[in-house]
């Protein structure tokens, strides 16, 4: 019974502490223009000075499955294409209840997400920052539960300066993919 609860806890705590409720900023407080970093091609600027853990935007683009993202990207090289974990890392459950349709909604959700913003059409302005990981002045958060499950967050580490470029550290898993 205590492991009951301390699981329903944990999720819960994890349910609340995931979910974004806050307004983005508005277009007007970026500019995109050709990035400070050499052969990086256009970046995301601030037009306006934003004090440190300021929530900026979501990632937006078109919403895949891993059967979509493969087919779409057959190399697994996406390079717009953000992956949110699984929502729930207990696969191995799936088998138990084969053939159901509670079977197919329970794989769903221990499958990650793929937000692929190619598509500047379905896309927001977060597709033009760049990656510094030993200088990064933005954060990111991937949100696994709650109502924006499968969402990825952005956030002023520091205070940021008008005309700072705004910088987040892809991560290895990103060049490791992209460099195959």
């Amino acid at each position: 019974l205590a492991l009951v609860i301390s699981a329903s806890a944990y999720f819960y705590f994890n349910t609340l502490r995931y979910n974004e409720d806050s307004e983005p900023l508005p277009n007007s407080s970026f500019e995109v223009r050709e990035s400070k970093i050499p052969g990086a091609g256009l970046g995301l600027f601030a037009a306006e000075a934003m004090p440190s853990n300021k929530y900026l935007f979501a990632y937006e683009g078109e919403r895949l499955d891993e059967d979509g993202y493969f087919s779409c990207y057959p190399d697994g090289q996406g390079r717009y294409v953000a992956v949110i974990d699984e929502q729930l890392p207990i696969l191995p459950l799936v088998s138990l209840l084969q053939d159901d349709k509670s079977a197919l909604k329970l794989k769903r959700m221990c499958e990650p997400t793929y937000v692929d913003g190619i598509d500047e059409s379905k896309s927001n302005l977060a597709r033009f920052m760049n990656s510094n990981s030993i200088e990064p002045n933005i954060r990111w958060t991937k949100q696994r539960f709650g109502k924006q499950a499968g969402t990825m967050h952005f956030y002023t580490i520091d205070k940021v300066e008008v005309g700072d470029e705004l910088l987040f550290d892809y991560g290895s898993n990103y060049w490791d993919a992209v460099q195959k």
